[in-house]
């Protein structure tokens, strides 16, 4: 079913966003949201503008959010498909990567 379905989505996404957060020793991120509405907090909300950027630049439409636009958000549409979804979360952590490495 669908919800089933965006439940299992939501947590790869939880567990791939946990994992970028884990691999980023140099900056501060954390994981936030549920389901798929989702997103990693910076600590310098600067970054978070550049990550949404260099996805950007990778193809993948993203943005900012939170009161001072720290947050690089995650919303894919309910009906992603699991190929869609993998694709997009590997963008996002080549953005990540990209802007945090040598931060």
């Amino acid at each position: 079913t669908l919800e089933k379905s965006t439940i299992a989505k939501g947590e790869r996404v939880e567990e791939a966003l946990g994992r970028i957060a884990a691999s980023t020793s140099t900056v501060e991120l954390t994981p936030k949201g549920r389901g798929l509405a989702r997103g990693l907090s910076f600590a310098d909300a600067d970054l978070a503008g550049k990550a949404c950027a260099a996805a950007f630049g990778r193809g993948l439409l993203m943005e900012t959010s939170g009161p001072c636009s720290e947050v690089m958000k995650i919303m894919p549409p309910l009906t992603v498909t699991d190929d869609e979804l993998d694709e997009g979360l590997a963008i996002v952590t080549e953005a990540v990567r990209s802007v945090t490495m040598g931060a």
